[in-house]
């Protein structure tokens, strides 16, 4: 049985001058790196699909381009560039005026006010609703209490930055008169008139 196999592998290697070399050079000695470099250039151009070029595909790739580089010219419409106010309860306020700064430069005075604007609002609602839940306190006798201190500071904090937000705005000449400061008691207008700020 060992010898009839011998003779078919023999019969087809012998048909076969690829394998019949395969076969002596494995046996005789190992390949060369050149060789096996060579045997896998072949194989790469063998299995690499040939590219056409018709003016159907070339159309397609220079309109492909062209989408590219205009949405790369294309302003940016993102108005979340301005960050939040003290992240991690640290004072990033000139962080927040640099990136103001930086989309006026780089978009225009109009796309700044309008990132303005959504950031103001954001931050509003929280100056707000710091001052109602000092009223609370105040209202339940709490306002002396480590929460109570804390949520004052808090307010205030986030006033001051609002003041020094408001003044480089101000500097940068935006349009931002809808930019109003709040009073200690959540009103918004002239806070001499009331007893503090």
């Amino acid at each position: 049985m060992k010898i009839l196999m011998s003779a078919v592998v023999v019969l087809i290697c012998w048909s076969n001058a690829s394998c019949l070399q395969s076969t002596t050079d494995s046996q005789d000695q190992p390949k060369s790196l050149a060789d096996i470099a060579r045997e896998s250039r072949q194989q790469k151009a063998q299995s690499q699909p040939k590219v056409v070029i018709t003016d159907e595909s070339f159309s397609s790739k220079k309109k492909q381009a062209a989408d590219v580089a205009r949405k790369s010219s294309e302003p940016q419409t993102s108005r979340q560039t301005i960050p939040d106010l003290y992240p991690n309860n640290e004072d990033n306020t000139d962080e927040v005026i640099k990136a103001i700064e930086d989309i006026k430069n780089r978009q225009g005075a109009a796309e700044a006010e309008a990132a303005l604007h959504t950031w103001y609002d954001k931050h509003d609602a929280l100056i707000l609703q710091a001052i109602e839940k000092n009223k609370q306190m105040a209202a339940a006798s709490n306002k002396d209490s480590p929460e109570g201190v804390r949520n004052a500071l808090h307010q205030f904090v986030l006033q001051l930055a609002f003041i020094r937000v408001h003044v480089a705005t101000l500097r940068l000449h935006l349009n931002t008169e809808w930019f109003l400061l709040r009073c200690a008691d959540g009103s918004v207008g002239e806070c001499q008139k009331h007893s503090s700020l």
